[in-house]
């Protein structure tokens, strides 16, 4: 059976805590079951065991929480998302969040 869900996750840094690494597994485990796995991070320890064959990685600043950053970070992510068209999109922190809802803005 083929899955067309792919999922966007968006993490500030991608280190050896526990939302990281949680983001970490979900991407591996994703392409395992059908879906596309998309992660936008601006860096990290973790970034250097991420299969880029199973997983779509981006690296944008995400982690800034700079207004001008948040909107430009909004404008690249919109494009992203409509880009691959993503069917979910999961914010692991506050920064990102800031981001997506700027999205959501310009995506109206």
């Amino acid at each position: 059976m083929s899955s067309n869900l792919k999922v966007l996750q968006v993490i500030p840094k991608l280190g050896y805590g526990g939302a990281e690494t949680g983001c970490y597994d979900i991407a591996h485990y994703l392409p395992e079951n059908n879906c596309g796995s998309f992660l936008i991070t601006s860096g990290g320890e973790l970034i250097k065991f991420i299969d880029k064959k199973k997983v779509t990685l981006i690296k944008l600043p995400v982690h800034s929480k700079n207004p001008l950053l948040i909107l430009v970070n909004g404008l690249l992510i919109s494009f992203i998302i409509l880009f691959y068209k993503i069917n979910i999109v999961h914010a692991r922190s506050r920064a990102p969040c800031m981001v997506l809802f700027n999205c959501k803005q310009i995506n109206r």
